[in-house]
């Protein structure tokens, strides 16, 4: 049975918010594509690092960062030593465009609603600057995800 089709920009909730300079420290790597277990790895990776990770702003949330390459990391307040296979990671200040929307709709986000070029014109979408997704206790248990795009857009 094949499913019915649905719009997705109805299922997406979208807001500008404006950001000043935000810090991760994690491992970066090329991207594992949609590989889980590769994907899987790096979080455990993390997870085993965690202890090493100085300033860290929340205990156990962690964020994936997309540019060139691939990161799993955790925010942190500014950065300290940083251990061997660990990288400091800047997401630029700016706009970005927020995307809320169910955990289900993930693939369907990068796959066809993220290239369209109507949505990047739309938003405004800049793909040359890191992207990237939030982790934490209010959004996945939940069944959310959100997803940030930098955006010329003003808030």
């Amino acid at each position: 049975m094949k499913e019915q089709s649905f719009d997705l920009q109805n299922e997406i909730k979208v807001r500008i918010e404006n950001l000043s300079d935000l810090h991760f420290v994690g491992i970066r790597v090329s991207p594992p594509g949609h590989d889980v277990a590769a994907i899987k790895a790096l979080w455990d990776r993390l997870e085993s690092k965690l202890p090493e990770i100085e300033n860290r702003i929340f205990e156990g949330v962690t964020y994936e960062i997309s540019d060139d390459k691939f990161a799993v990391a955790v925010a942190v307040s500014g950065f300290g030593c940083i251990s061997e296979g660990l990288v400091a990671i800047t997401v630029p200040a700016g706009n970005y465009a927020v995307f809320h929307f169910e955990e289900k709709y993930i693939g369907d986000f990068w796959s066809s609603f993220c290239p369209n070029p109507e949505i990047k014109a739309k938003y405004r979408l800049n793909y040359a600057t890191p992207r990237f997704e939030v982790f934490n206790q209010d959004l996945q248990p939940n069944g959310y995800t959100e997803v940030y795009i930098p955006t010329t857009i003003e808030d």
